[in-house]
């Protein structure tokens, strides 16, 4: 049978056939991407385990009476957590828990229900990876203390700064086509559910606050405000 050689016509237009499949793939990518939230977060799980995280975490309760830092140390031991004090005052302290600060401070309460005891981990910058256990072990912690402590539910607040890097994942096109050094203020508020796309009843009437440089979120549940923190990470 005679040999008809390389056909270069039948060559491009399988060439052409596989681009265009590949453009496709890639617009519907893009649109998913762009238009989807809950994919964007997938997507963005997928590709953050290298990616650093830069946080803070914080909660506050009142406490009228001196805290018991013993019973905190009693903590750190129960869950396995090594722990050196970096400051060692009388009425506050910093913890190295090996991956990350935690300072615990208490100030002369103004009145009753002033807040004037503070639990936070101190400018944490780590990976994705590391930044999940870290929050795992603030919930432990701040959990059993809360307990320890008999602090009011009704009087504890919890909050959650992410800091972005060089890029807002909220800015729409028109403003990434603007200087960032530009832009002096950006506020946008945000129902959580509709972020999630879901109705999740730990997280209803909630709101993230999104920031020029970064997103904030309140709570008077350290677990509700460790799940969105995770969330979070993935935006």
């Amino acid at each position: 049978m005679p040999d008809k050689g390389f056909d270069v016509m039948e060559f491009l237009n399988n060439i052409s056939g596989i681009l265009g499949i590949l453009g496709t793939l890639f617009g519907v990518f893009s649109w998913l991407y762009y238009h989807k939230m809950q994919f964007y977060l997938f997507i963005n799980k997928l590709l953050s385990s290298r990616r650093e995280v830069s946080f803070d975490v914080q909660t506050s309760f009142s406490k009228e009476t001196p805290i018991d830092f013993k019973g905190l140390e009693r903590i750190f031991k129960k869950h396995e957590i090594d722990y050196v004090r970096s400051s060692n005052l009388k009425n506050s302290k910093i913890y190295n828990l090996n991956n990350f600060l935690l300072e615990v401070k208490q100030l002369d309460p103004i009145d009753s229900f002033d807040r004037n005891v503070d639990v936070r981990i101190i400018n944490a910058a780590v990976t994705y990876k590391s930044a999940l256990e870290i929050l795992v072990s603030y919930e432990e912690i701040v959990t059993d203390f809360l307990e320890f402590e008999n602090a009011k539910k009704d009087n504890v607040s919890n909050s959650f700064s992410i800091k972005y890097g060089k890029k807002n994942p909220f800015y729409g096109g028109n403003l990434n086509r603007v200087d960032k050094k530009a832009i002096s203020k950006f506020i946008c508020t945000i129902k959580l559910n509709s972020l999630l796309n879901k109705d999740d009843p730990t997280v209803k009437n909630s709101d993230l606050t999104v920031y020029k440089e970064s997103i904030n979120f309140n709570s008077s549940n350290v677990s509700d405000l460790i799940k969105v923190a995770k969330l979070c990470f993935n935006i």
